[in-house]
């Protein structure tokens, strides 16, 4: 019996699904002041419904979209970030934020230190930052992944300074991910230090919750990758949480509804619209990895793209030579006012337009009529100028997302697709806006339009409740030194320089066989694949032979089933 549960920015969703049927739906308020309430809530509703014991429960995945509603919203913590350089580009490059600082400390491509940490200037730095109140940090040290000792150096003078204040949040680099790559490394040890404070804050409501109900199962969250990761490990790991509201869309509407055609899933939220394309039934996986904010990282992700356009989403009108020009979004500020909500809203227009009929519909009306009087604009023009800004934000963010996927090769999560031109055959719209918006899909999209009926309002919960736990792992072998690094789980072994490329498949294998058992606590034996697999002969300067070896393998991202 599984339970899963999506904290969006607007709805906190929840399902308990049992012999491959929902058997309870719960849909409330998320409070942001207080998470556990909307949690506590939501379970009370589930268990109330179903009338089973939550002791029956064998598994829990929770998915949120808090972290990406707080970057959309420009609401994420500030963060120091400390860069190690080494030879190649400059690292001030791709500096990320207001607070950044490229310290003394070099390696070379193979991790030997070309120059150490000079600790003086660094302690000046952080010192300077700590006094305006920073006290999340980014470090990340070029070629680390084959030598962390300078990330790691970063960490100690950081944990020096706040011994006596508040535990400091660090992110480090070679943690996140054992991929080649600085300038994606500095995106993700910056983004995953900058949502921190917020996911783990979530993850505490969650424990607190669980504690009080008694239950004992095992706790995963969904990550980006359509994967799940054990609760417990993610809070180390908080950007993993940063797209696991478009990928729990992504895995419900699968489940849901399997298909072998290639389709346009819109998922429309209070905060946000997820827009994802699934080719000939399977999730794509995006081939620069998560983007946040236009940069790429080194996190694996299903290939989506999110605007800031919610039911939710405040009628922004700001005067140009004054003149008003309206549009929607990208704040929220709490629902609308057809729901007792202090500012009109996406949704109040759709209620004057007669697109939907939800809520206090003279709310709706007295909310854009105050803001009629304010810019004497007719109250209907102000709601049709919303409604054509929220059709072009979805017109330009399909746009964007098609010619992403249709520029680069096409990865599944099963299988390399060459030669193709995506084109959906079909929309499928989910979320609660979902058929009020239809009819303004239809202008804009030349394709039959779905709008689901039945658990449309929990479609990301059912994508939680359904998916495995998944990992990945990048092994690196260097014959000449004779060792053999998996970054991401901070190990290092011996190896003898015969070893060769077949050897680190196997290894890889196992280390992440045994890795993912160990932290899903089962003797599970999971289909591992080899997503890459290479060698290079190297020479030093003295003609001493050697190989380079990389190997990285995944547990496939997988449904448990689909519904009946």
């Amino acid at each position: 019996m599984y339970i899963g549960l999506d904290m969006g920015g607007t709805h906190t969703d929840a399902v308990i699904i049992n012999n491959k049927t929902v058997v309870a739906e719960a849909k409330v308020p998320t409070n942001h002041k207080n998470f556990s309430s909307s949690i506590e809530q939501a379970l009370t509703q589930l268990f109330f419904t179903s009338k089973i014991s939550s002791s029956l429960v064998t598994r829990i995945t929770f998915g949120s979209t808090l972290a990406i509603n707080a970057i959309v919203q420009n609401k994420q913590s500030p963060v120091g970030l400390l860069l190690g350089s080494g030879p190649g580009i400059n690292p001030n490059w791709f500096t990320i934020g207001e607070h950044s600082f490229l310290t003394s400390a070099k390696l070379d491509h193979r991790g030997i230190e070309i120059n150490p940490l000079q600790r003086g200037p660094l302690q000046t730095c952080i010192n300077e930052w700590k006094k305006n109140g920073i006290n999340t940090f980014a470090c990340v040290s070029k070629f680390s992944i084959r030598n962390p000792k300078h990330e790691n150096d970063m960490e100690l003078v950081i944990q020096k300074i706040f011994e006596h204040y508040t535990t400091p949040v660090i992110s480090k680099g070679h943690m996140l991910s054992g991929s080649l790559n600085f300038p994606r490394r500095i995106t993700t040890a910056y983004w995953n230090a900058a949502v921190w404070n917020i996911h783990n804050k979530f993850i505490t409501s969650i424990e607190l919750v669980l504690k009080k109900f008694s239950i004992n199962a095992p706790t995963f969250l969904l990550k980006a990758d359509g994967g799940s990761i054990p609760l417990a490990l993610s809070r180390s790991i908080p950007i993993e949480a940063i797209h696991s509201g478009p990928s729990a869309s992504i895995m419900g509407l699968i489940a849901l509804y399997p298909t072998s055609e290639t389709c346009l899933l819109l998922d429309i939220g209070g905060t946000t619209t997820d827009i994802s394309i699934i080719v000939k039934g399977k999730p794509i996986l995006s081939t620069s990895g998560l983007i946040i904010q236009k940069k790429p990282t080194l996190i694996r992700a299903l290939a989506s793209y999110s605007i800031p356009l919610g039911g939710d989403s405040l009628v922004n009108i700001q005067l140009m030579d004054g003149i008003p020009h309206i549009k929607v979004g990208p704040l929220r500020e709490g629902p609308a006012m057809a729901f007792d909500g202090e500012h009109p809203t996406f949704l109040d227009c759709l209620n004057i337009l007669g697109y939907a009929q939800v809520g206090n519909i003279t709310k709706s009306y007295d909310g854009i009529s105050l803001l009629s009087k304010k810019y004497n604009i007719i109250p209907q023009d102000i709601a049709q100028s919303v409604v054509y800004s929220a059709q072009q934000q979805l017109q330009e963010g399909i746009s964007h997302l098609l010619n992403e996927i249709n520029s680069k090769p096409i990865h599944t999560i099963e299988a390399l697709l060459e030669n193709h031109n995506v084109q959906p055959t079909l929309c499928i719209v989910t979320g609660g806006p979902a058929s009020s918006i239809k009819p303004l899909l239809n202008t804009i999209l030349n394709l039959p339009i779905i709008t689901p009926t039945k658990y449309t309002l929990v479609t990301n919960a059912i994508g939680a409740a359904l998916t495995k736990p998944t990992a990945v792992l990048e092994l690196y072998a260097n014959t000449e030194r004779q060792v053999c690094l998996v970054p991401s789980l901070n190990t290092q072994y011996p190896i003898p320089n015969s070893y060769s490329l077949k050897e680190a498949c196997h290894d890889a294998s196992n280390i992440l066989k045994k890795y993912l058992q160990d932290i899903t606590n089962t003797t599970t034996s999971p289909i591992i694949d080899i997503i890459e697999a290479q060698e290079f002969s190297t020479l030093d300067m003295v003609g001493k032979k050697g190989k380079d070896i990389r190997v990285v393998c995944q547990v496939r991202p997988e449904l448990e089933f689909s519904l009946n």
